[in-house]
């Protein structure tokens, strides 16, 4: 079973794109901050005005790539998961690129499900960008 979804939208000029993406990650305050991506609240989206969520200006976004490191439940989880690194695509709000690639390395986010916590050991930018 899945993550539950919400949705986020990126400024960029006066556009506003909005994804759909897991609150693990992009809701984490470390990570939001970094990137840019602020929640979409469904009181409030009058005033902030309408959120474009086609996949055409997607490509408005860059696409980033982290290095996860686990760490287990509470930092102390069993080897395999210590030792296992996971690989985490994500959307970035282009003027916040350099900054999430020189901040979010040595954060910790919690990823939900029980699974434990993950220490961003690197982000990237891909050489290849492949669409989903």
């Amino acid at each position: 079973m899945g993550q539950r979804r919400k949705n986020y939208f990126f400024q960029v000029g006066n556009r506003k794109i909005g994804i759909s993406g897991a609150p693990g990650w992009y809701g984490d305050n470390d990570v939001k901050a970094a990137i840019g991506s602020q929640l979409v609240d469904e009181g409030d989206i009058d005033s902030r005005g309408s959120v474009d969520y086609g996949k055409s200006n997607r490509n408005l976004l860059v696409r980033l790539t982290a290095t996860l490191k686990g760490q287990g439940p509470l930092g102390a989880g069993n080897a395999a998961q210590n030792d296992k690194s996971v690989q985490r695509s994500f959307y970035c709000d282009p003027s916040h690129v350099e900054e999430a690639m020189e901040t979010l390395p040595g954060k910790t986010v919690d990823l939900g499900a029980g699974i434990g916590s993950y220490k961003i050991t690197n982000v990237r930018r891909p050489w290849r960008i492949t669409r989903q």
